[in-house]
């Protein structure tokens, strides 16, 4: 068994469950949620920044187009 595979396990029934536009979705939402975090209470812009290039990167056009053809 590998490290995360509870985790793994889990994410896929949520992939199951919710299919994988929501779930990139959802990833966004929390990766959004993170941003925010810590511009408020840690008070780091530049990490800020960092976390929010990865919201946006995580469903490019690319991705959501990939995705709309399963």
């Amino acid at each position: 068994m590998i490290k995360w595979q509870d985790d793994a396990d889990t994410l896929e029934q949520i992939l199951d469950r919710r299919g994988l536009q929501d779930f990139f979705l959802t990833l966004v939402h929390v990766l959004e949620e993170k941003e925010e975090h810590i511009r408020v209470n840690w008070q780091d812009e530049p990490l800020a920044k960092r976390w929010g290039r990865v919201a946006d990167a995580t469903i490019s056009p690319r991705l959501r187009k990939a995705i709309n053809q399963l």
